[in-house]
């Protein structure tokens, strides 16, 4: 792959998404298919047979980008705490633990 800067139609190709032509569409729109989503499901939507390569393109790609870091930061900030609660639950069942084998029986 080329690292050299990329149209916004290109951007959204490596992403996964695809550009058909609307049948009877005349070539004035284009379906975007997105990317399947996790759960399987999919999504797509017609725009302008030019609006792959539009700066409204290049700024979906630059909206897609900023929603991805902040699910990274999101999903990092939830893998911290669980982290943080499971280090907290350890700490509890060693006391727990501790002070249950001093109990006479």
């Amino acid at each position: 792959m080329d690292d050299g800067p990329m149209t916004p139609r290109e951007a959204l190709e490596a992403l996964g998404f695809r550009f058909e032509p609307v049948p009877r569409g005349r070539g004035v729109n284009v379906e975007v298919y997105a990317p399947r989503l996790p759960n399987g499901g999919g999504v797509s939507w017609r725009m302008a047979a030019t609006w792959p390569d539009s700066p409204d393109a290049a700024e979906y790609v630059a909206t897609l980008l900023r929603e991805a870091e902040h699910r990274a930061e999101m999903d990092r900030r939830a893998a911290t705490q669980a982290e943080a609660n499971a280090r907290e639950a350890e700490e509890h069942a060693a006391r727990v633990r501790a002070v249950a084998g001093r109990v006479k029986r």
